[in-house]
């Protein structure tokens, strides 16, 4: 039998079924012969989704000191902020400190959090992560790239800037989910695409304007739901010279026409019938963006899984619950930012890591709890060393206080964040307003350190053709300040961003990064799911869709779409 709960934090109705009651079993660790039980969760999923990505921090880049070195560094943590200390990449990775130097004993009457919360403040924290790049300071969770800028949750890119989730691509700009591409611009949701503009959810494209749901296609501008088709505008079939012609009459080198054209663009796709779900190859699974999956519950952006519930940004996870921004995990619980790992249990930013507990900034360890900063560690408690034997006791005496004080089974209080709500990845999927986030306990960035400028801003001329024909422009425009249209925050266009806009005949953005990417986020649907009907005439299927019943677009199970594309 289910259970049926009420969210501590939204008040809101939730049930706790019987598989995840047998999985938290499952997972429940067992030290100095004791069964530790993990109970039901006392917020509901959504809840526990926000208070994990409350303390991600991706986007906001800030310049600041290593507080070892001393060196100006980029860093996710504003120079405002008195803790965590910060250390630049490769001091942190070095052998001149350890955290075990800031390792404490427990206090037995006290609560864990606020013991965990002290550790925190006072072990080094990374400036950022970003591994093994080339060129591409201004990146974060990011590795193994070259020249990229302003790039982030990315790895094995070059020369790709203002973009989220680029994956083995190249000369690529304003992306999100971008993979194995190369000359995209505005693309969200693109896979194996070449010189593709203003798309969403394309495939195998190459040279495609404007297009969404297409895959296998070429020259095509403003289409929908077309697969293997060549030179279609809006989804008439045309031939090459009538399509060059039409392609030719849009001028798209101007800004304000791209504008028009997107309107009209959004006009024609609800003309045509959306599939419940966007993915492939999944069995028992529900969510959005999921491919090959079984058994994948409530997932999104998830690849690879098996048995795999209330996920998101989850790859290639087994036997596992509340995980986000994870790959290759087995029986892992509320984890956030985690990979190559086993027992991995209400931990965040973890690496090759098993049976590790409570714990932050692991890596290469096993056997580990309440810990911070550790490399290659075992059996530490809140940094300290201790015997194998002694380990499993201590642990099983401070999950027996945890129980009394009700933190057992519980994930790190967002209040402990050491981010500003409106600095982390919640923003976006769980907006508050400052007094909102106030009241649930949870800090704001108030301080700007956008650049301090007061003088008169550039406006940018519409059409790009401005710039290629005249090196007078470029200068001003390369030595102006832009002010962002919708934000009002003041940007610079850098000479490898300006080189993309010029060689591909791109307008110059009157946006911000941070407004571009907001407007292409919200083209995506939230992450939460709705139970409804098909609305294909005569077809009595049900489904659960991030297709909200209000919204304007039809919706179909995934036969009914089929037939329709065919």
């Amino acid at each position: 039998m289910s259970t049926q709960k009420t969210c501590k934090q939204c008040q809101k109705e939730f049930v706790v079924e019987d598989a995840d009651l047998e999985l938290y079993k499952k997972l429940s660790p067992t030290f100095d012969g004791k069964l530790f039980e993990i109970p039901a969760p006392n917020l509901c999923p959504q809840c526990r989704y926000q208070r994990r990505i409350s303390w991600r921090n991706e986007r906001n880049l800030y310049n600041r000191k290593c507080d070892k070195t001393g060196k100006n560094v980029v860093s996710i943590f504003s120079p405002d902020k008195e803790w965590p200390t910060v250390y630049s990449s490769d001091a942190w990775w070095s052998d001149s400190w350890s955290a075990k130097d800031y390792g404490q004993d427990f206090d037995f009457n006290r609560p864990f959090f606020e013991q965990f919360h002290e550790l925190f403040r006072k072990v080094p924290q990374l400036t950022l992560n970003n591994q093994k790049s080339e060129n591409s300071e201004y990146t974060n969770q990011a590795q193994f790239n070259k020249n990229c800028y302003m790039c982030f949750s990315t790895s094995n890119n070059e020369n790709c800037m203002y973009g989220m989730w680029f994956q083995n691509s190249k000369d690529s700009l304003d992306c999100q989910y971008l993979e194995k591409s190369e000359l995209c611009y505005e693309v969200l949701n693109g896979k194996n695409c070449y010189g593709c503009k203003y798309c969403q959810d394309i495939e195998n494209c190459r040279e495609c304007y404007f297009c969404s749901s297409c895959v296998d296609c070429k020259n095509c501008f403003g289409s929908v739901d077309l697969h293997g088709k060549e030179f279609c505008f809006y989804n008439e079939q045309l031939s090459r010279d009538e399509y060059l012609m039409k392609l030719g009459s849009q001028n798209l080198n101007k800004r304000s026409l791209i504008e028009e054209i997107k309107k009209k663009v959004n006009e024609h796709r609800l003309k045509f019938p959306h599939k419940f779900y966007r993915g492939k190859n999944n069995e028992n699974s529900s969510g959005d963006y999921i491919q090959n999956n079984k058994n994948a519950e409530i997932c999104f952006n998830a690849r690879t899984n098996e048995n795999l519930k209330f996920s998101q940004d989850a790859w290639e996870a087994r036997n596992c619950i509340d995980l986000t921004e994870t790959l290759d995990n087995d029986f892992c619980m509320e984890i956030e930012g985690c990979g190559w790992g086993n027992n991995q249990i209400l931990s965040s930013k973890i690496v090759e890591t098993s049976n590790v507990y409570y714990s932050s900034h692991i890596y290469y360890s096993h056997d580990i709890f309440g810990c911070v900063g550790l490399r290659n560690a075992s059996y530490c408690i809140f940094n300290k060393q201790y015997t194998k034997e002694e380990y499993e006791k201590l642990v099983a005496k401070i999950i027996e206080h945890m129980q009394k004080t009700g933190e057992w089974g519980e994930w790190f209080p967002i209040k402990y964040s050491p981010y500003g709500y409106n600095e982390t990845v919640a923003m976006d999927y769980f907006p508050l307003e400052k007094a909102e986030a106030e009241k649930l306990g949870i800090s704001w960035q108030d301080n700007n350190f956008d650049l301090d400028y007061k003088g008169e801003f550039y406006k940018p001329h519409d059409d790009i053709e401005e710039y290629i024909k005249s090196e007078e422009e470029v200068k001003k425009l390369l030595s102006g300040i832009i002010k962002c249209d919708v934000s009002g925050r003041p940007f610079k266009i850098v000479p490898q961003e300006l080189s993309f806009y010029i060689n591909n005949k791109v307008p110059i953005p009157t946006k911000n990064f941070h407004q571009r990417f907001l407007e292409r986020f919200s083209l995506r649907n939230p992450r939460k799911l709705y139970h409804r009907k098909c609305m294909n005439e005569g077809c009595s299927n049900e489904f659960d869709t991030t297709y909200a019943p209000d919204r304007p677009e039809k919706v179909y199970c995934e036969s009914c779409y089929q037939q329709s594309v065919i």
